[in-house]
């Protein structure tokens, strides 16, 4: 045993004394008494090191403003928000001064509008301290819920940092929000009013005047549920409106009587909603075939609102990230062999230069039409289409001028 222990001991100090140099400090960590000794890595090919922090590094990084869509229009940038592709912002170099320079960006799909900083760089926006400011130019339709149009922030000198300039904060996010309003065309001799859902709200009930071609136009503050309620000498059609963040075009109803039978109906059939999420899983397209949702499509694919450069594809999602078009603005139709609802759902015109693009719906029973409207899109929000087509077999949807349409959570009643 004791024998044992003097061995132990003898591999125990030589152990130890091998983590010391013959000077007796100790072998530092990256010490090159290992294999590769004799070896060596071509410059090119070496670990980096740097000898002097403060030497200028002579590079260049994105400051970015970024733009979100904001939904429950609160003014702050929540879990469930979107960006808002396609918002121009302008920098300003030195707001006080006599000579103010500017430039301008649109934020990409991500929602950053990109300025490159860099004390080097000359084609960069930022690239001497100072005072700067990000300037917000909402979309036509809409207005900044964020309360800061105008962000100012200041820039100064630190050499070795990424582009040798440093903020002394970063912007903060930029809320865009829709104008609200409701929207839509009366047959020629009928009244309009839009009353709260709730009983106190039904007693600030308001008239809604239409011009001579029936066409009205409400602007509101708040969307909350209310009543649309339509009225034909003694005959009254009274409309439920839940949506909550986008304006509302309400459908024409020209038959009264027949709306009244089948919203009286048993049952309702069955809500369903195409939301596009649960047709494909990848960043791609999809053409939408028979049978999803119980209904047949005609000329309608879905796609992942990354996959083109179109900012209606992005804009209009309202949930997950997949909407649907009419493939090439050619006409796409929904149908089934058997009546059903088309309840509404959010529309976008896709390109940004196609901005107040005329939708063009229409709703069949048989060969009859029994439904028709048309109203302007935005690239740059959705628009929520209150239909209410009821008992068609058949939708058809596309542009006056045979663009693409972007559309997100149809809803129907089988």
């Amino acid at each position: 045993m004791a024998a044992s222990r003097t061995v132990f001991l003898a591999v125990f100090l030589l152990f130890f004394l091998s983590c010391f140099e013959a000077d007796g400090q100790q072998r530092p960590l990256d010490s090159d008494s290992n294999r590769t000794a004799d070896y060596t890595l071509p410059r090119g090919e070496r670990y980096p090191s740097v000898r002097n922090f403060d030497r200028p590094n002579r590079g260049r990084i994105n400051i970015s403003a970024f733009a979100f869509r904001d939904l429950n229009r609160n003014g702050s940038y929540d879990e469930d928000e979107q960006s808002l592709y396609g918002a121009r912002f302008m920098l300003i170099e030195g707001p006080r001064s006599d000579d103010p320079q500017k430039t301008y960006k649109r934020s990409n799909k991500g929602g950053f509008a990109n300025f490159r900083m860099s004390a080097s760089n000359e084609e960069a926006e930022i690239k001497r301290p100072g005072t700067y400011q990000f300037v917000a130019f909402p979309p036509p339709g809409m207005v900044v819920s964020s309360g800061n149009e105008v962000d100012e922030f200041e820039v100064f000198e630190l050499p070795g940092s990424i582009g040798d300039l440093v903020l002394d904060r970063m912007p903060k996010p930029v809320g865009f929000k829709p104008k609200l309003s409701f929207s839509g065309r009366l047959p020629r001799g009928d009244n309009l009013r839009i009353a709260g859902s709730t009983e106190t709200d039904r007693q600030e009930t308001q008239e809604v005047r239409a011009d001579r071609r029936g066409s009205f136009f409400f602007g509101i503050d708040e969307m909350k549920p209310r009543q649309v309620i339509q009225t034909r000498g003694d005959k009254t059609l009274v409309r439920h409106v839940e949506k909550s963040f986008s304006p509302v075009v309400l459908s024409r109803i020209n038959n009264i009587e027949r709306q009244l039978e089948l919203m009286n109906r048993d049952s309702m059939g069955t809500p369903v909603t195409a939301t596009f999420d649960d047709l494909i899983r990848t960043s791609e397209v999809r053409k939408l075939p028979d049978g999803y949702k119980g209904l047949d499509w005609d000329n309608i694919t879905a796609i992942h609102n990354k996959f083109s450069n179109a900012i209606g594809y992005h804009n209009v999602i309202v949930s997950g990230h997949y909407a649907a078009y009419n493939s090439s603005g050619q006409i796409g139709t929904v149908s089934r062999d058997t009546p059903f609802d088309f309840i509404g759902g959010y529309l976008a015109v896709a390109a940004a230069r196609r901005h107040g693009e005329i939708a063009i719906l229409k709703g069949y029973a048989g060969d009859e039409l029994i439904y028709e409207d048309e109203f302007p899109l935005s690239a740059y929000f959705p628009t929520y289409f209150q239909a209410d087509y009821m008992g068609i077999d058949k939708l058809v949807i596309r542009t006056k001028r045979y663009w693409q349409i972007a559309m997100d959570d149809l809803e129907f009643r089988l």
